[in-house]
């Protein structure tokens, strides 16, 4: 209303300088045409390019007394000076024209360049959606745009709420997700495409109406509507900037989902690396880092084969030695069972005392974990039989050394609290290499294998004889074999 009222008043003020110059004959007569140029150029900056027009054909039409009074007079009136008006409103219209496109492109290179900032702030998809909702709103002229974003149902609920009830079936805004086109009506009551947009209160209430299709991530995530704009251009000029801007916008949305998706994986590597990286084989843990989605660390079921050992003779050593050289040969001997397990490709458990635990077959399964951990159990023992070599002739005594192993399902995962969590299996078949490494010290014998076990490499592995005991958890006789070396 300002800028009508404005236009009207620069009409008006022109016309009667104009009149008043040529009535009173004053000097610069001639001059005062150029007047015109200023309620043409006003209404070219502000209006449409045939508004400009309207506005110079009205003034020169204005100017006809003006001109008929000229003649009448005998003032020498000439074509020239009807060329002169018509001269003058065509170079304001192109002039206004000029001027506004001008505005229009320092306005959208502003808009584009607080867009860009926006992005470059955030790339979080409620941040880029709200800046995208703004810029709408802003380059499209309208308070009424809104962002529908399809829930896990499959149906379109506003952003900003979205507890409210979806979109109905039948929606025009389905259509525009499915398809992925978008759809601009400028008089939305005969337009044919709105069979149905909400309510017919709804609907009546809209003049103007544009839609487009959120696309990132490889699928269709909602639409964002602009609904009444109050641009002239809104469908010839401004809705390709909006497309552009639209898709830079879903450019920045995808990225960013990209990026949550790497840190994600990141942090399931370095969770990953923080669970395993000390009691996995270099082999194994690198091939958890390639296919981390092998692994559950929730919990499941696993066949294992599963390695008890214990230094036998610690408790007297512990009364004849002193603490830190015990201590010091027994980190030795930790050192290199460690190693050994790792070499065979094992999964270092926990120490308890004096006893290791170790199992083959989680966090990956492994179809030879068997021949693996008796592999382990011997060379364990020859590497022990060197060290022990060199203690006695440092004038120290051995470590005796005797092994449990056996084989069945577990439930392995992360284990704990809160306060502490450790990947670990627990089961019968735990409980039973315990048992058995319990045996093996109490007979002397090195190496003992539960009947699981055996009866996976029998056709592999020689043994001295087989044991019946009876063992602490379980009613009945267990069968137990001795490796031979």
């Amino acid at each position: 209303m300002k800028k009508i009222a404005t236009l009207i008043f620069l009409c008006i003020s022109s016309l009667a300088v104009i009149y008043a110059f040529h009535q009173y004959n004053w000097n610069l007569v001639g001059w005062t045409r150029l007047l015109i140029a200023a309620p043409i150029i006003y209404a070219g900056v502000n209006y449409r390019r045939t508004s400009a027009i309207s506005i110079a054909i009205i003034l020169v039409l204005a100017e006809g007394p003006l001109f008929a009074m000229q003649y009448a007079g005998g003032f020498g009136f000439g074509v020239e000076v009807v060329l002169v008006a018509i001269i003058v409103s065509i170079f304001s219209v192109v002039f206004g024209h000029i001027l506004r496109k001008s505005r229009e492109n320092s306005a959208t290179l502003q808009q584009t360049t607080d867009l860009i900032q926006s992005m470059r702030r955030s790339v979080e998809e409620d941040s880029l959606l709200s800046t995208l909702e703004a810029f709408f709103a802003d380059a499209g002229k309208s308070d009424e745009v809104e962002t529908f974003m399809f829930g896990e149902d499959g149906k379109l609920r506003p952003r900003k709420n979205p507890d409210l009830e979806p979109l109905p079936e039948g929606h025009i805004f389905y259509t525009v997700a499915e398809t992925r086109e978008f759809m601009a009506s400028t008089n939305t009551a005969r337009d044919s495409r709105l069979t149905y947009y909400g309510p017919e209160n709804q609907k009546e209430r809209v003049s103007r109406l544009a839609v487009f299709p959120l696309e990132y991530g490889d699928r269709a995530r909602g639409v964002i509507s602009i609904a009444n704009s109050t641009d002239d251009y809104f469908e010839k000029d401004r809705l390709p900037y909006l497309i552009a801007i639209k898709q830079s916008v879903e450019n920045a949305l995808d990225l960013g989902e990209k990026l949550r998706g790497r840190i994600q994986h990141e942090i399931q590597r370095n969770r990953i690396r923080d669970t395993f990286s000390s009691y996995l084989s270099h082999t194994v843990a690198e091939e958890i880092l390639k296919n981390p989605d092998k692994l559950d660390l929730g919990g499941e079921v696993r066949d294992v084969t599963v390695m008890f050992t214990e230094v036998t003779n610690f408790s007297a050593l512990l009364k004849t030695l002193p603490p830190e050289e015990l201590l010091s040969r027994l980190n030795e001997y930790f050192s290199t069972a460690i190693d050994t397990i790792f070499e065979y490709d094992g999964t270092l458990d926990k120490f308890i005392g004096d006893n290791i635990m170790a199992f083959w077959g989680a966090p990956l399964a492994n179809p030879d974990s068997e021949r693996k951990a008796i592999s382990c159990a011997r060379e364990l023992h020859r590497k022990l039989d060197m060290l022990n070599a060199r203690w006695e002739r440092d004038g120290m005594q051995p470590f005796n050394v005797c092994i449990g192993i056996n084989s069945g399902a577990v439930i392995a995962g992360n284990i704990g609290s809160i306060r502490r969590m450790e990947y670990t299996i627990v089961g019968d078949t735990v409980n039973t290499a315990a048992r058995i490494k319990t045996l093996s010290t109490s007979k002397g014998i090195p190496i003992l294998i539960g009947e699981p076990t055996f009866a996976r490499v029998k056709d592999s592995v020689k043994v001295e004889r087989k044991h019946e005991a009876v063992v602490k958890g379980k009613s009945g006789a267990i069968t137990v074999y001795q490796l031979s070396f």
